[in-house]
């Protein structure tokens, strides 16, 4: 196993927060993914075994809780919008039909 199967595991959160909880802010995101990547390197690179447990599972957790702090204390500038807001009036009439 490789770092890169770790490092790609920590954009789990991303896409969690992305397309599912629509809470996460981008600094909580950027927060997260970057504490990921300093855990798997800090644990990885001295060869650490955490009483077996995958480093790519605990830097996920730690990823997850990062993203989630962050993300609350964090005040987000911009208000989430839902996907489906457009500028288009909300129904439209066919051309030629009377109203």
């Amino acid at each position: 196993i490789s770092t890169a199967y770790y490092g790609f595991t920590q954009f789990l959160p991303a896409f969690v927060g992305i397309f599912l909880v629509r809470r996460f802010s981008a600094l909580g995101i950027a927060a997260g993914l970057i504490s990921g990547d300093v855990a798997i390197l800090a644990l990885y690179g001295p060869g650490v075994d955490p009483a077996g447990i995958n480093i790519g599972l605990i830097a996920l957790l730690l990823n997850f809780a990062v993203t989630f702090v962050v993300s609350a204390v964090a005040k987000n500038e911009s208000p989430h919008a839902p996907i489906t807001t457009s500028d288009r009036p909300a129904t439209r009439q066919p051309e030629g039909s009377a109203t």
